[in-house]
């Protein structure tokens, strides 16, 4: 379990990381 805690806590930091690319992108898109 604490495994699968580490490997979910990194996906959700590179989800945060990736949502704040793809907003700034947005941001500069429009």
């Amino acid at each position: 379990m604490y495994f699968l805690d580490d490997l979910l806590g990194a996906a959700n930091q590179r989800r945060t990381a990736f949502d704040r690319v793809f907003q700034g992108v947005e941001h500069y898109g429009h």
